[in-house]
């Protein structure tokens, strides 16, 4: 997967965008309860964003869009869905925000990118 985002990004001018579950963590913050914070992880994963000249959109409402129980049951919660975008992403929508919603049949939280930008003009309804 990363391989294909490093030719994207070093072969592309164009806008693009990363939206899914890619099982990792940006920061530490991003995770509460559960074993020990893995912390090279986070460091090759953000090794890879910056490679992939890729950037963390952030979000809006809950702060972790994944939770789960281990034995014993002890509460997970971690920040796994994740919206990356390339720099001309954010010039050419730079109003788009990242909402974390409700979980819907799964123990991930939907996300929606909101870009605040019609791509094409909207004229009155025809009646």
């Amino acid at each position: 997967m990363w391989d294909s985002f490093k030719d994207i990004a070093m072969q592309s001018n164009i806008p693009w965008q990363v939206a899914r579950d890619l099982n990792d963590m940006v920061t530490s913050s991003e995770k509460i309860g559960g074993g020990e914070f893995n912390y090279q992880r986070v460091a090759k994963f953000n090794s890879m964003m910056n490679e992939c000249r890729l950037i963390d959109l952030g979000w809006n409402g809950t702060s972790f869009t994944w939770m789960g129980k281990r034995r014993g049951g002890v509460i997970v919660k971690e920040r796994l869905d994740i919206a990356l975008t390339n720099e001309e992403w954010c010039i050419n929508f730079s109003d788009t925000t990242v909402l974390h919603l409700l979980k819907i049949l799964s123990d991930h939280h939907l996300i929606l990118i909101d870009l605040k930008t019609f791509l094409y003009p909207r004229g009155p309804k025809a009646i």
